[in-house]
């Protein structure tokens, strides 16, 4: 049996760990459209048809999120998506969830933003696998609700 990194890709798109993009997110839904967008959260992994990230909110399979994906080799610039939550693993240890979300729309512009982060990636050497970033992450204590 191929090690872990040397199976090939069964997701269609080659996945990419890009240090120090993040992603900011809320709902697409009626009511989600007027909260505000959540804080910056950690991408795991990225490719032509979705992303993997790391958040502390839990979703359900099919929640459409609107997001922003900040990386580099884009400058200032984020590239607006939607798309379908496909997978969801907890990770009761940290108190967090992996993500995966599935690309649903990408405007001309947007996609070529994503193109150019996906082209100029580095990471023929790297084992990209949530098990991996999430087994370095350190504990989430959960909050004080005590404080008097």
């Amino acid at each position: 049996m191929p090690s872990k990194s040397n199976r090939p890709e069964h997701r269609g798109y080659k996945r990419y760990a890009i240090k120090g993009s993040a992603v900011q997110y809320k709902r697409d839904s009626f009511f989600g459209r007027f909260k505000e967008t959540s804080r910056k959260y950690i991408v795991l992994d990225i490719s032509e048809s979705g992303i993997q990230f790391i958040t502390k909110e839990r979703f359900k399979y099919g929640h459409r999120l609107l997001m922003d994906i900040s990386a580099p080799y884009i400058g200032s610039e984020v590239i607006h998506a939607k798309g379908k939550v496909a997978r969801v693993k907890h990770i009761k240890d940290l108190h967090i969830y992996g993500v995966g979300v599935k690309f649903a729309k990408l405007e001309v512009a947007d996609r070529k933003r994503l193109q150019t982060v996906l082209d100029n990636a580095v990471t023929d050497d790297l084992e990209i696998s949530d098990t991996v970033y999430l087994n370095k992450a350190q504990p989430v204590k959960p909050p004080n609700n005590n404080k008097k």
